[in-house]
Protein backbone atom coordinates (compact mmCIF):
# COMPACT_ATOMS: atom_id res chain seq x y z
CA UNK A 1 0.00 0.00 0.00
CA UNK A 2 3.13 2.44 0.62
CA UNK A 3 3.79 2.22 -2.78
CA UNK A 4 0.38 3.94 -3.56
CA UNK A 5 0.61 6.64 -1.61
CA UNK A 6 4.29 7.46 -3.00
CA UNK A 7 2.91 6.97 -6.16
CA UNK A 8 -0.23 9.69 -5.91
CA UNK A 9 1.81 11.67 -3.83
CA UNK A 10 4.69 11.96 -6.50
CA UNK A 11 1.64 12.59 -9.40
CA UNK A 12 0.70 15.57 -7.55
CA UNK A 13 4.19 16.73 -6.33
CA UNK A 14 5.24 16.77 -10.50
CA UNK A 15 1.74 18.53 -11.28
CA UNK A 16 2.51 21.32 -8.55
CA UNK A 17 6.00 21.41 -10.08
CA UNK A 18 5.12 22.02 -13.36
CA UNK A 19 1.93 24.13 -11.90
CA UNK A 20 4.30 26.94 -10.14
CA UNK A 21 6.58 27.78 -13.26
CA UNK A 22 3.77 28.10 -15.16
CA UNK A 23 2.08 30.56 -12.87
CA UNK A 24 5.73 32.44 -12.07
CA UNK A 25 5.88 34.90 -14.49
CA UNK A 26 9.24 35.11 -14.21
CA UNK A 27 12.97 33.28 -16.16
CA UNK A 28 12.60 29.24 -15.46
CA UNK A 29 15.96 29.82 -12.90
CA UNK A 30 14.13 31.92 -10.71
CA UNK A 31 11.29 29.40 -10.76
CA UNK A 32 13.22 26.50 -10.02
CA UNK A 33 14.34 28.76 -7.22
CA UNK A 34 11.28 29.46 -5.48
CA UNK A 35 10.07 25.74 -6.00
CA UNK A 36 13.61 24.72 -3.89
CA UNK A 37 13.09 26.84 -1.21
CA UNK A 38 9.19 26.29 -0.75
CA UNK A 39 10.15 22.36 -1.26
CA UNK A 40 12.36 23.33 1.31
CA UNK A 41 10.62 24.99 3.55
CA UNK A 42 7.50 22.81 3.65
CA UNK A 43 9.61 19.57 4.08
CA UNK A 44 10.91 21.66 7.35
CA UNK A 45 7.49 21.81 8.55
CA UNK A 46 6.34 18.15 7.70
CA UNK A 47 10.05 17.08 9.71
CA UNK A 48 8.59 19.18 12.31
CA UNK A 49 5.44 16.68 13.06
CA UNK A 50 7.21 13.64 12.44
CA UNK A 51 5.99 11.43 15.58
CA UNK A 52 3.27 13.99 16.56
CA UNK A 53 0.11 11.36 16.22
CA UNK A 54 -1.90 13.08 14.13
CA UNK A 55 0.45 11.94 11.07
CA UNK A 56 0.89 8.18 9.93
CA UNK A 57 3.64 6.78 8.40
CA UNK A 58 1.44 6.50 4.81
CA UNK A 59 0.70 10.26 5.06
CA UNK A 60 4.37 11.24 5.80
CA UNK A 61 5.88 8.54 2.61
CA UNK A 62 2.81 10.68 0.43
CA UNK A 63 3.93 14.17 1.65
CA UNK A 64 7.98 13.75 2.04
CA UNK A 65 8.79 10.69 -0.61
CA UNK A 66 5.80 11.64 -2.81
CA UNK A 67 4.57 14.69 -3.05
CA UNK A 68 7.78 16.69 -2.16
CA UNK A 69 10.26 14.25 -3.73
CA UNK A 70 8.47 14.80 -7.30
CA UNK A 71 7.75 18.49 -6.35
CA UNK A 72 11.26 19.22 -5.47
CA UNK A 73 14.45 16.82 -4.80
CA UNK A 74 16.52 19.48 -3.75
CA UNK A 75 14.08 19.54 -0.49
CA UNK A 76 15.14 16.12 0.55
CA UNK A 77 18.75 17.26 -0.13
CA UNK A 78 18.21 19.99 2.39
CA UNK A 79 17.15 18.01 4.89
CA UNK A 80 19.72 15.37 4.34
CA UNK A 81 22.27 17.85 4.96
CA UNK A 82 20.51 19.47 7.55
CA UNK A 83 20.70 16.16 9.41
CA UNK A 84 24.42 16.08 8.72
CA UNK A 85 24.73 19.29 10.12
CA UNK A 86 22.73 18.74 13.38
CA UNK A 87 25.17 15.64 13.79
CA UNK A 88 28.23 17.78 13.06
CA UNK A 89 29.53 15.66 10.66
CA UNK A 90 31.06 18.27 8.96
CA UNK A 91 33.35 16.41 6.08
CA UNK A 92 30.04 14.10 5.43
CA UNK A 93 28.13 17.52 4.61
CA UNK A 94 30.60 19.56 2.39
CA UNK A 95 31.19 15.76 0.25
CA UNK A 96 27.42 15.58 0.02
CA UNK A 97 26.93 19.25 -1.09
CA UNK A 98 30.45 19.69 -2.79
CA UNK A 99 29.81 16.27 -4.20
CA UNK A 100 26.43 16.20 -5.60
CA UNK A 101 26.61 19.88 -6.96
CA UNK A 102 29.48 19.96 -8.76
CA UNK A 103 29.26 16.00 -9.73
CA UNK A 104 25.72 16.64 -10.81
CA UNK A 105 26.57 19.61 -13.17
CA UNK A 106 29.27 17.46 -14.74
CA UNK A 107 26.90 14.56 -15.09
CA UNK A 108 24.17 17.31 -17.14
CA UNK A 109 27.33 18.11 -19.14
CA UNK A 110 28.40 14.58 -19.94
CA UNK A 111 25.17 13.50 -20.77
CA UNK A 112 24.54 16.67 -23.19
CA UNK A 113 27.93 16.24 -24.84
CA UNK A 114 26.99 12.67 -25.61
CA UNK A 115 23.86 13.76 -27.48
CA UNK A 116 25.34 16.81 -28.91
Amino acid sequence: MDILWVGFGGAVGAILRWGMTRLLPVSPSVSLFAINVLGSFLMGLIVGQIGKPQLSSSVLLFLTTGLLGAFTTFSTFSLENMQLLEKSQYGHLAFNIGGQVILGIIGVMLGKSILS
